[in-house]
This record gives structure tokens, C-alpha cells and sequence, in this order.
């Protein structure tokens, strides 16, 4: 804090600026910071809610607007019903906002006998006289009781769909017309299967219910569902008792003993109880776990389950009293017995019993968990944090800054230097690849006739020579044109596992016959293999090009040495060795004794065309082909130079797992000719006018097209055989490609040869790369054409 203090006194002095900056970085780093502490403080404990809370009915629509009459069996507060009435008229709302929804509770739990109902009628009869109520929605067992009852009295043109069905049997609704809904089927087999599971010694189970309609219905499915424990657990069902009797009962359970607790509102001295607080009352008495069938009894004592909602019950039913709006006949709507239950438990009931969250199912919710700002609200906490972070990180680079800034200015000239650099040789790529076509095909013209015109004047000495002087003017071109797509790096590579250990000893063998007998050559090879996945020759190619550099640059003789190495480059030192990603790299370092060169020269050495020899001796092209080569294997090259203490290039090429290949001296076979039919497809007249030649004169029979859709053509009309396409990649109207496939699929054994004078970012973006098909490369050389047509035919 005190360096801090004092950098910022210096920044005032040197930069008003910068003494601003750093300020309000400060005070807003201390803004942020309070704000989080207050936000933390004010979220220590925060719990997550079990269900969404009740939805209140819709407000009264229009006199004509539809109506539909929700009965709830129960009084408002009792939150099963309450959610099931929430479910339907959020989905109701959802689907048709101008529905009139209209809610009348029964008050069951207070008046389970029923006998209330004759009044309500009643009351319902005068209320409800003359409205269309074309749906009517009973939600659980006394609402549909009741709906069945009067429904030719209070709602007789009425569609009654139900949910929250207890014990539902076809039977309860048997000889009734345009009645459907949800049942409501709890699932004590499964939740019994969770508690066992969290706790295994278990041995007793007591199940707890009252005598209502719902609590004796919810025991018949539970006694059915829980026979298959029989073996395994005593299973007993709790007695017509008081409530203070069942407590009494609960605390004197034994430790290997569960609760599980069904539906129980009304006990035997006729209180009433909502979920949450019989759950209460009997998870405070229990010393045992307390488990339940309802997701309404969650987050008040109970331990969890597989646990049925109301919210779910009324939503089911909503959407089938929707449907019936629409038109659609009730008999064509099921009665729906899927009732989906959750997996959900009470954190706060886990950490009493000591049940870890890691033991419960994949996919359980687990509610009422402590939860902190950063858990709560990880968005903004970790937003808030970075921004502090990056505030922070802004203080001390902008303090540093002020003392760094010359150094700074440097560093950023130097980056300005190679993105001009960078940008000045990919223009000339550019350009070496656009004419690199055009040229191909000119040179393939000129070499093809000039080789027939040699065979036709052997006899004559003196155009002999002529003929001779025009294939090596044409070779030098062809090489200039290489040279030019591998600075630009568009060339073809034949990438494989290369070992550089064993490709600098070749290199070696060819140096020692160029360099001369004054400069002492040496290698110094790295233990081990250094698998990459290179075109060998175009490697060789760049440490003959250094090897030649470093013999012109020791006229008096020196010492020039190749070595090997590899190196773990971070991802912090990526960037200082100009590398696109961090790994492993294998280099390779050309080192000589030479005079060296000054840090202008050295700076532009990589240039295209830039050379420091006399005019006549160099192209200037020798480190830019070097540069493109390496880059195009995803590798970088460096030097280091200083007048008068000589020369050292270091190339990093990245290492591969991969088998490396051996590298074996290529022989080529003779050319030879054959009887074949090949069809011949190139859109540049003067080529395909010379291949045609030079095919027929080696015995082929050769049929034409100028273009890819002509060549198909061709193919389909021509009636014997077409042993070889041999077709240019880039074509009009239809590409080489392509006009091959369609060939495949008339005749599957036809073999093809590709040619292209493209460079080859363009070839392999027509997919001619990479996939196993045969590519040569123009210019063509009628001898070198004749041994690959006969190495594709004999294949």
C-alpha cells in the first residue's frame, strides 16, 4: 500500500492524467468492495422455497365471457388444494386470459361428514341460476362427490373434470356422462424404497393417517403398494387415536424405526390440521426420520420422498378442461394415472439424521439449503469479483506503467515492426498464389512440347540444343513458381512422422559438398526422436537455404553447426518465440561463425526479394521461402545476430506421439504406355491438346471434355469402358470433383487422376486433399504424366 501511495504521488507529478486514472480506480474498488460486503451480509442464509405460492382466482370477467367453476374441497389455507386451485387458473390464465375462473370451497376438513352439503346446494342453486358454467373442475374426493351429486340440479349442461383423486376407481364415476380428470396415485412404494436405501438398518415402519375419506383411501393404496416389503420391514398402520396420544406414541418409537406419513388433517377429537403443521408437530416428537407422499409437507419437518404436488394435480386438470373448451368431446379425454412424483428432501433433516447430499438419487431436489451470496447469486459475485480483480490488476499496471513506460514504447514499436513485416509478406503471397495457376498451365504447355519436340530432333545436334535450353529455362520457372508458393505458403505438403534427427544427417551428406573444405561443419543430434509431422524435403529445403547463407557469410572460412533440441515452451513465453500455442517443440539451430548482421538487416532478412548479396547472386528469396515453409507446418524461425559474432536460426517445430516414418531414397520408374480409354477433362485448350497427344502416342485411347459436365456427358454416352478420369480439380460448370462422383455412381470400379495448376489452400477446399485420391501438380512433364497414369491404372 505504501509503494502503491507513492507511485501514485509520482503519477501526479509526472501525468495529471494518469494520477486521475489511478484514483478512480481506487474509489471504485472501494465502492465495489462494500457493496459486495453488503450484499454478503445481507444473504447469509438464504432458503430456497418449496413450491410456488397459491395463485389468487382471476378477477371477474366479462358478463359474457366463459366461465369455469372450480369446487375446492377444502378451506383456503389448506396448501394441497390450495395449490392444485393455483395450478389451475395460472394454466387457465395462460391459455385464454379472457376465461372467467370461479372458486367456491366446500370446507371438508372442518365438516368431513358431508352433512353441510344440502345447504351449500342451496346457496349454489340461487348464486349460480342462469349462468352457463360449461366446465366445472372438482379438485380431490368431497368436490367430486359433490359435483356428481347435484350436477343435474346446479350444473346440468356442465363438463366435470376432477384431480386429486384418492383411491380412483372407474367405478366412481360409472354410469356418469362427460366426467373425466386426474387421479391422484401416491407413490409410498418408492419413497419407502428411498428411505431404506438412506437408511438400511431399518426394521419398523409406522404409517400414519387419519379416518376421512382421503386418509382411509390414501391407506388402501398404501397397504397395497407396501406388501412387497413384507419380507423386509413390519410395516404397522397408526390407530383411531388423539393427537396427543400419537405423539406420545412417536417419541418412544426404537432407533431402527421410520414414520411415514399419509394424509392427515382431522384427528380423532376433530382438530383440524394443515400439512405443514401435523409435519411439524410430528417430526418434533419423532427421534426417527419422518418421510411423506406429499410435496406440500416438504420444508416443515418431514425428512422428503417421492413426493406427488397439487400444483402438478391442477395444471393436468386445467389443460383438459381447456381442451374441452376448444371443442373437443370429453369421451375423447382419458382419465389421466400418470400422477409424477419428485425425488425431494429437507436439507435441514438430512444434517439432523447425518444423510449426506451425496447419497441421495441423481436428479433429487433438495430444498431449504444453506446457500451463500456466491452460491445464490454466482453470476454477479463472480461479475463483481473480476471487475474488482480486473480494477486491481488496472492500479498496478497503470502505477507500473509510469516507471515502464519507455520500455513499453519499445516493445510496442517492435510488434508494429513484425505486423508490418507480417502483413508485407502476406500481400506478396497473395499475389505468388494468384498468378501460381495461370502460370502452371503456360509452363505445362511449354515443357509438354518442348519434351515431344526433343524426342523428334535427336538427330539433330544443333536444335537438340535449343530444345535443351528451352526445358531448362521452362525448369528454372517451375522452381521459381515453387519457390513462390512455398514463401507464400500454398504449396502441397506431404506431411507424415518425420524424425528431424534423421533428416538433418541427410541434409548433413548434401551441406558437406557445398559449403567447402575452409569451414568446419558439425552436428550435434538430441538424444532420442524428434517426431513432427513434416514434408521432409520442404524441411531440407530451409537448412540447405541456411546452409548456403551461412558458406556466403564466412568467405575466410568459419565453423557452421546443426543441432538438435526440444523444449517445453509455456504458454508465457508462447508469444516472445511468436508461436500460435504452447506445448512441446522440437528445434532445429543452424549456427555459423559469418559476419554477421546489424539489427536494420536483420530485421527485414525474411522479406521477399530483400537480399544483401551483389545483383547477380541471390534472388532474395531464400529466407522468405524458409519463412513460409516453416510457418506452413505450424512452427516458427528466429535468429540472432550481432556484427562480427556471427549468425544463429532457430526453427521450433511441434512434436507428435505419432510413429515417425523412415526416409528412403525415391526411385521412379520408367514411364510406359498402355491400351486403356482414359477420358481426359481440362478446360485450358492448349493443355488439353498436349495431354491428348501425349497420351495417344503412348497407346492409349483418349476421349476429351472441355469441362466437368461435359465430361459426365461423355462418360454416359461413350458405351465401352472408361478405365481412367484423368480431370483438371477446377473446372466450369462442374468441378473435377464432383463430375468423379457422379461417374462412381454409374460405373463404382472407375479410377481417376486429378491435375491442378491451384495452389493449395484452393485444392484442398474442394476436398481433393485428405481423402486418398491421387493429385499431381502442374506444370506437367509428359514422362513424370505417363508414370503416374500407369501407377493409378496398376494399382
Amino acid at each position: 500500500m505504501r509503494r502503491l501511495t507513492r507511485n501514485m504521488r509520482e503519477a501526479a507529478g509526472r501525468s495529471p492524467r494518469a494520477f486521475s486514472l489511478t484514483a478512480a480506480f481506487v474509489v471504485a474498488l472501494l465502492v465495489l468492495v462494500a457493496l459486495l460486503w453488503v450484499q454478503v451480509r445481507q444473504a447469509t442464509n438464504i432458503v430456497l422455497p418449496v413450491g410456488p405460492e397459491p395463485t389468487s382466482p382471476t378477477p371477474s370477467a366479462s358478463p359474457g365471457a366463459r366461465a369455469v367453476l372450480i369446487l375446492n374441497s377444502y378451506h383456503p389455507g389448506y396448501s394441497f388444494s390450495d395449490n392444485e386451485v393455483s395450478g389451475i387458473v395460472d394454466a387457465l390464465r395462460q391459455g385464454d386470459p379472457g376465461i372467467e375462473t370461479l372458486v367456491e370451497y366446500l370446507d371438508c376438513k372442518r365438516f368431513p361428514g358431508m352433512e353441510h352439503f344440502d345447504r351449500i346446494r342451496d346457496l349454489f342453486a340461487r348464486k349460480y341460476a342462469g349462468r352457463d358454467l360449461p366446465v366445472v373442475i372438482a379438485a380431490d374426493n368431497p368436490a367430486l362427490e359433490f359435483a356428481l351429486r347435484y350436477r343435474a340440479e346446479l350444473f346440468p349442461g356442465a363438463a366435470i373434470v376432477f384431480c386429486g383423486i384418492n383411491g380412483f376407481h372407474p367405478k366412481m364415476i360409472e354410469g356418469q356422462s362427460d366426467v373425466t380428470g386426474v387421479a391422484e396415485i401416491l407413490a409410498a412404494d418408492e419413497t419407502l424404497d428411498l428411505a431404506l436405501e438412506l437408511h438400511p438398518d431399518t426394521r419398523h415402519v409406522l404409517v400414519v393417517h387419519d379416518r376421512s375419506i382421503t386418509g382411509l383411501s390414501t391407506r388402501r393404496q398404501t397397504e397395497s403398494q407396501l406388501e412387497r416389503f413384507a419380507r423386509r420391514v413390519e410395516v404397522s398402520y397408526l390407530p383411531d387415536v388423539t393427537t396427543a396420544d400419537l405423539l406420545e406414541r412417536l417419541r418412544h418409537l426404537p432407533p431402527d424405526s421410520l414414520v411415514m406419513l399419509l394424509s392427515y388433517s382431522l384427528d380423532k377429537e376433530g382438530r383440524v390440521f394443515n400439512l405443514g403443521q401435523i409435519s411439524r408437530l410430528l417430526s418434533e416428537a419423532a427421534p426417527v426420520p419422518v418421510y411423506a407422499v406429499h410435496e406440500e409437507r416438504l420444508g416443515y419437518g418431514i425428512m422428503g420422498g417421492s413426493l406427488l404436488g397439487g400444483r402438478l394435480q391442477g395444471e393436468r386438470a386445467a389443460r383438459m378442461a381447456a381442451r374441452i373448451l376448444a371443442g373437443e368431446p370429453v369421451a375423447a379425454i382419458p382419465v389421466d394415472l400418470r400422477s409424477p412424483t419428485r425425488a425431494m428432501f429437507d436439507h435441514r433433516q438430512l444434517e439432523r439424521f447425518g444423510i449426506s447430499p451425496d447419497a441421495l438419487p441423481d436428479g433429487a431436489v433438495v430444498v431449504n439449503r444453506p446457500v451463500s451470496f456466491f452460491a445464490a447469486y454466482p453470476g454477479l459475485a463472480m461479475t463483481t469479483l473480476g471487475i474488482i480483480a480486473i480494477l486491481a490488476s488496472g492500479v498496478v499496471v497503470l502505477a507500473s506503467s509510469i516507471h515502464q513506460r519507455r520500455t513499453a514504447e519499445e516493445e510496442q514499436r517492435r510488434l508494429h515492426v513484425q505486423l508490418l513485416q507480417s502483413q508485407k509478406m502476406e500481400a506478396v503471397g497473395q499475389l505468388a498464389g494468384g498468378v501460381a495457376h495461370d502460370f502452371n498451365n503456360i509452363l505445362t504447355a511449354i515443357i509438354g512440347h518442348a519434351s515431344l519436340l526433343r524426342s523428334e530432333v535427336e538427330a539433330s545436334p544443333e536444335l537438340t540444343t535449343f530444345v535443351d535450353e528451352i526445358l531448362a529455362s521452362s525448369e528454372r520457372a517451375s522452381r521459381l513458381t515453387r519457390s513462390l508458393l512455398a514463401f507464400s505458403r500454398k504449396q502441397v505438403m506431404a506431411k507424415r512422422p518425420v524424425d528431424l534427427n534423421e533428416i538433418v544427417p541427410r541434409v548433413a551428406r548434401i551441406a558437406h559438398r557445398l559449403i567447402g573444405e575452409d569451414i568446419e561443419f558439425r552436428t550435434v543430434l538430441q538424444g532420442g526422436t524428434l517426431t513432427v509431422m513434416a514434408d521432409a524435403a520442404q524441411i531440407e529445403q530451409v537448412l540447405l537455404n541456411l546452409c548456403t547463407n551461412a558458406r556466403d557469410a564466412m568467405p575466410s572460412g568459419g565453423n557452421l553447426t546443426i543441432e538438435t533440441d526440444v523444449v517445453d515452451v509455456a504458454d508465457a513465453h508462447r508469444t516472445s518465440n511468436l508461436l500460435e500455442r504452447p506445448g512441446r517443440y522440437g528445434i532445429i539451430r543452424v549456427s555459423d561463425t559469418g559476419v554477421g548482421m546489424d539489427e536494420a538487416t536483420r530485421l527485414q532478412i525474411f522479406e521477399p526479394f530483400f537480399t544483401t548479396k551483389e545483383v547477380g547472386k541471390g534472388t532474395g528469396l531464400g529466407l522468405s521461402i524458409a519463412y513460409g515453409i516453416v510457418k506452413q507446418h505450424e512452427g516458427t524461425i528466429n535468429v540472432y545476430s550481432e556484427p562480427g559474432k556471427g549468425t544463429s536460426f532457430k526453427i521450433f517445430l511441434p512434436l507428435t506421439d505419432a510413429v515417425g516414418v523412415a526416409l528412403a531414397p525415391r526411385v521412379e520408374a520408367p514411364s510406359a504406355g498402355g491400351s486403356e480409354t482414359i477420358l481426359l477433362a481440362e478446360d485450358e485448350t492448349e493443355v488439353r491438346g498436349l495431354i491428348r497427344l501425349v497420351l495417344r502416342r503412348a497407346g492409349y485411347t483418349v476421349l476429351e471434355a472441355a469441362d466437368g459436365q461435359e465430361a459426365v456427358e461423355v462418360f454416359a454416352r461413350h458405351g465401352a469402358p472408361v478405365d481412367l478420369l484423368l480431370s483438371d480439380v477446377i473446372m466450369p460448370r462442374r468441378n473435377g470433383k464432383d463430375a468423379y462422383e457422379q461417374m462412381r455412381t454409374r460405373r463404382p470400379g472407375v479410377k481417376v487422376l486429378f491435375m491442378s495448376g491451384y495452389t493449395a489452400d484452393i485444392v484442398q477446399g474442394k476436398g481433393m486433399v485428405g481423402e486418398g485420391l491421387p493429385l499431381v501438380s502442374k506444370p506437367i512433364v509428359p514422362d513424370q504424366l505417363l508414370r503416374r497414369v500407369r501407377e493409378v491404372l496398376d494399382a
